[in-house]
């Protein structure tokens, strides 16, 4: 006599409890990333510390850190001579002393230069800012640490 066998399969279940933790998983590194960004964000005006977001995209499996502002990007790769990839800007520029509001004055080969005008206007010479590298640091320091979060919310979501 042959017994019924009932098969059952639980695929969908499992890819649900998969996307779930990966989702968590997203979203957890990306506040991560955009926490450690601003707390290591060097602070002149503190508008670049303040504008570190993230963006988790579900259907891609991703998550996107960054800032909105122009300057994260010279933060990042730096500008003029001090351009990390050696394609900045080879001559100095100049920005006017009035009005401009940073705690840290730009320098002329590692000096606060101030030139004058037309009608004794008065303007910083500038070669440029040095990279800090702030995204990479974090990446550095943070993901390491992914592997094992990811691991082990796909494990507890399986389990």
């Amino acid at each position: 006599m042959l017994k019924s066998v009932s098969l059952e399969s639980n695929i969908l279940q499992a890819e649900g409890l998969l996307d779930d933790a990966v989702q968590q998983f997203l979203t957890e590194m990306g506040a991560l990333l955009a926490a450690d960004a601003a707390a290591m964000s060097p602070v002149d005006e503190g508008q670049l510390k303040g504008s570190w977001d993230y963006q988790v995209d579900a259907a891609e499996k991703s998550v996107t850190v960054g800032s909105n502002l122009e300057n994260a990007i010279w933060n990042e790769f730096g500008t003029g001579t001090h351009a990390a990839n050696g394609d900045g800007r080879a001559t100095p520029w100049y920005v006017p002393v009035a009005g401009y509001t940073g705690t840290r004055k730009p320098a002329y080969k590692g000096k606060v230069t101030i030139v004058y005008g037309k009608n004794g206007v008065q303007y910083y010479k500038t070669d440029g800012k040095a990279a800090q590298h702030t995204l990479q640091h974090v990446a550095d320091q943070d993901l390491p640490k992914a592997e094992k979060r990811l691991a082990a919310l796909l494990k507890r979501g399986l389990s």
